[in-house]
């Protein structure tokens, strides 16, 4: 039995967002490459990254004092889509970066 989500909660994000920025670094491009068992090589500024780099950034950081018992902040600020994965984005999500090393992101 799967729980049925708070419409109303739900419905309080609407119109919402929530934005952050990183930038692509090379160690980080070399950790992804690694990760999808592609070449890591020595990637520079202005090289392409791997399609996937926007997983790995503007992650956000919360003390241990606020991480819920499955690792992620505890529940009740932005809500992911399918809260049951937790890793969601809504299908309006999206992604303004340039994937290209040493660029930054929002």
């Amino acid at each position: 039995m799967t729980d049925k989500p708070d419409l109303d909660h739900l419905r309080q994000w609407i119109g919402r967002t929530e934005e952050a920025s990183d930038i692509v670094t090379a160690q980080l491009v070399k950790g992804l490459r690694a990760t999808l068992f592609m070449e890591i090589g020595r990637p520079k500024a202005g090289d392409a990254a791997p399609f996937t780099a926007h997983w790995c950034l503007a992650q956000p950081v919360y003390p241990m004092s606020e991480l819920g018992p499955d690792g992620h902040p505890a529940r009740g600020g932005f809500p992911a889509a399918g809260a049951a994965g937790r890793g969601g984005c809504g299908p309006a999500a999206s992604w303004n970066f340039l994937s290209r090393c040493a660029s930054a992101t929002r």
